[in-house]
């Protein structure tokens, strides 16, 4: 007898040890939500277009670039100015020490930004109006846009350094 409630002892303790409670009252569950608002967002950087030297016997090209972040599966658009210099929507560079920036300033050298090397009418970059805009649609990492730019053949200008200020948004 002594033998069997040691067996029942030492299999109450084992019970006891190993957690088992038969005597649970009842039981209650709570649901809950996680929930997180993605915004879509969008970053531009851009590449210089430098034309280096210029050579009046041949139009002149350029090449730069921009690079476009979107959150994935984000629409925009990418436009831009007509330049700082503009004169009726076409870009002008001007000598760099110059503060007449005038139409009738007579040291300028036109240009034109392109998306594509063909530099076909249909690929000028501008604002929708003159020119049109680089739409795409974010992928979540970095999207490089190649930029084209062109001065054309037989221009005499002053020598000197020329520069404009190009602004390119994106819209999304």
């Amino acid at each position: 007898k002594m033998r069997e409630k040691m067996k029942k002892s030492i299999l109450l303790s084992i019970m006891i040890l190993m957690g088992t409670n038969i005597s649970y009252a009842d039981n209650d569950i709570a649901n809950f939500q996680s929930s997180v608002q993605l915004n879509s967002s969008c970053s531009i950087g851009a590449t210089d277009l430098s034309f280096g030297v210029y050579d009046s016997s041949q139009s002149n090209v350029a090449t730069g670039s921009l690079n476009v972040t979107c959150s994935r599966s984000t629409s925009y658009q990418i436009s831009s100015n007509y330049g700082y210099y503009n004169y009726r929507n076409n870009k002008r560079m001007f000598i760099i020490t110059d503060t007449d920036h005038s139409s009738s300033n007579p040291n300028y050298i036109p240009y034109t930004v392109y998306f594509n090397p063909v530099f076909a009418t249909s690929t000028v970059w501008g604002d929708g109006t003159y020119g049109y805009k680089i739409t795409g649609s974010g992928t979540g990492s970095s999207q490089t846009y190649p930029l084209y730019g062109q001065i054309a053949a037989n221009l005499f200008p002053k020598p000197a350094v020329y520069s404009d200020n190009i602004v390119a948004t994106i819209s999304y």
